[in-house]
């Protein structure tokens, strides 16, 4: 992974802009309570779990490799339910 540039280049667009979306949130955690921090919080992990996969120096080992990828699609469901909640509560809230 570490050899391959174009993997090398999205990775290092997308993790600013995922911290970004984070600090974004975690602002707006005023105006829209409990699960913008949670959605807050998740971003900030994905964001880590992508840094960690690429800051490893050995060779993954596939289970290693699949635990990593099970955590950031567990990462990208409570994502998207929390923001399914927040958009509900915004609903409810006009």
């Amino acid at each position: 992974m570490k050899s391959d540039q174009i993997i090398n280049a999205l990775i290092n667009f997308l993790v600013p802009v995922i911290f970004l979306y984070g600090f974004f949130f975690l602002a707006g955690f005023f105006s829209e309570g409990f699960f913008a921090l949670i959605y807050s919080a998740t971003l900030f992990l994905s964001g880590f779990v992508v840094l960690s996969v690429k800051s490893s120096e050995r060779k993954t080992i596939p289970i290693s490799w699949l635990e990593f990828l099970s955590f950031f699609i567990v990462l990208l469901l409570i994502s998207y339910l929390t923001s399914v909640l927040m958009l509900i509560t915004n609903l409810f809230s006009i």
